[in-house]
């Protein structure tokens, strides 16, 4: 795996020989995939083993179900995703410490890390503030604080949050940044967004990269450059 970009690919859809493909195609060049909702309540945990097996054999796996529910649901949940050897389990932070314990002791040895997803890359300043009356940037804080507590071994975050966080907390938890786009790209849905390089140089763990791929006519070229890109550029920085 040492040849691969650290990026997870989102495989967002409803069709399994397409996840299937797509695993298939970009495993030689993304360090992993990430499966979430729209794919887990069509296939579930024979559809995300279908698609592990189409991956190389060492892709990483992030199971995105973002769960947020009372401390023992969400500890029996997290159990009930082991048999899968997920690399990262998402948690939503806004759960409260005694939920992100929960999700952490479901975890203990084994390898599966929980990463607590701060605020979503859809929501901006103006929607935060119709929730918790602060700044996306000071609700991300608050988040993170509670998260680092309790003892999550990662964060989910927009590139734009990344700067601070890494300023604020130690150095030993995962960042994973979605909202990234290319250049070209449109940014549907999303809203703090940024460019795969400047996110890495921000210290961004790994990039979460769907759209820009899967939308393609040619997945897995377009993830070959990519990888290219960002690991010529780690290569001059070294």
């Amino acid at each position: 795996m040492t040849n691969r970009a650290p990026i997870f690919l989102a495989i967002d859809t409803s069709d399994l020989k397409t996840a299937q493909k797509l695993a298939a195609d970009v495993s030689p060049y993304f360090k992993g995939i990430k499966l979430g909702l729209e794919f887990f309540m069509r296939f579930g945990s024979d559809g995300v083993r279908s698609v592990l097996k189409a991956a190389d054999h060492d892709t990483k796996f992030f199971l995105d179900l973002k769960f947020h529910d009372i401390p023992n649901t969400v500890f029996k949940s997290v159990q009930n995703t082991l048999d899968l050897k997920p690399d990262f389990v998402t948690v939503h932070a806004a759960g409260g410490t005694e939920m992100l314990k929960a999700a952490v002791k479901a975890v203990e040895n084994t390898k599966t890390k929980i990463l607590a997803v701060t605020v979503l890359t859809s929501l901006d300043d103006a929607d935060i503030k119709t929730i918790s009356g602060k700044t996306v940037q000071q609700t991300v804080l608050d988040y993170a604080a509670i998260a680092e507590k309790a003892g999550v071994h990662g964060l989910v975050c927009s590139p734009h949050e990344l700067k601070v966080l890494n300023q604020k907390l130690d150095s030993h938890l995962d960042l994973i940044v979605p909202g990234i786009r290319l250049h070209a790209d449109n940014t549907d849905d999303q809203k703090r967004i940024m460019t795969p390089i400047k996110a890495l140089e921000n210290g961004a763990s790994y990039l979460v990269i769907g759209r820009a791929v899967t939308q393609s006519d040619q997945p897995a070229l377009v993830a070959k450059k990519i990888a290219h890109d960002i690991l010529e550029k780690e290569t001059k920085v070294a």
